[in-house]
């Protein structure tokens, strides 16, 4: 297992060693394209986290229904380039007009938004937020990529982080070699999950409160594939 996992390692960074070496024969081709993750916000700060990657379009992964389309966007992702030191800008909507903040990747392309915030008063519970490059100090134009935070209830009592792996999905993360032909050719849609998961987040989402009054708590998932 460790010595296929090494060896895919090793295999991928002389690709991506190669694609940096001709893309940087051509500086002036360089496009960015922003993956902005999920995040979320409480009473008083704001919690947002991204990539910046370079030359790769956006994936649906929902659209490559067909196990080879579904392999060609998992390599292009597993190739893309960290864009390390990347000035950005990210604004919010709310109903008194936009939020503006300002931040930069850090060495592996990922950028991490903590700051304070006055949104908090927004009825809604799904807030979308926007990243683009920031032009006034970048040489790049940006197109401007959209997310969602969420923002954490009055009764939401915790936030659980959760694995995916054999806990939700069948997965097989304990067999390298398996796990990679699912990740590789399995599209998410037709992975299976396990029967138990969906009513065992559910108790949990609700959580433990007392006189029929449900929490609303706040989920976030990880998965190594």
């Amino acid at each position: 297992k460790n010595m296929l996992k090494n060896i895919a390692n090793l295999f991928q960074r002389i690709i991506l060693s190669l694609i940096k070496w001709k893309r940087g024969q051509n500086p002036e081709n360089k496009s960015f394209v922003i993956l902005p993750y999920l995040s979320y916000a409480s009473r008083e700060r704001v919690h947002i986290r991204g990539r910046v990657v370079e030359g790769l379009a956006p994936l649906d992964f929902t659209k490559a229904s067909h196990p080879f389309r579904h392999f060609v966007k998992v390599i292009k992702l597993f190739l893309a380039l960290e864009s390390p030191h990347v000035p950005i800008k990210i604004i919010i909507d709310t109903k008194d007009g936009p939020i503006r903040y300002r931040a930069r990747t850090n060495a592996q392309g990922f950028f991490f938004l903590d700051a304070k915030w006055n949104g908090y008063m927004e009825e809604s519970k799904e807030i979308p937020y926007h990243v683009s490059l920031d032009e006034n100090d970048s040489d790049y134009d940006s197109v401007i990529y959209t997310s969602h935070l969420f923002k954490i209830q009055p009764n939401t009592k915790k936030v659980i982080i959760s694995d995916i792996d054999d806990t939700i999905l069948k997965s097989k993360a304990t067999s390298f070699t398996a796990m990679m032909m699912r990740t590789l050719f399995r599209p998410p849609q037709k992975r299976k999950a396990f029967p138990e998961a969906s009513k065992a987040y559910q108790i949990l989402r609700k959580g433990s409160a007392k006189n029929n009054d449900i929490e609303d708590n706040l989920f976030f998932y990880i998965s190594s594939n």
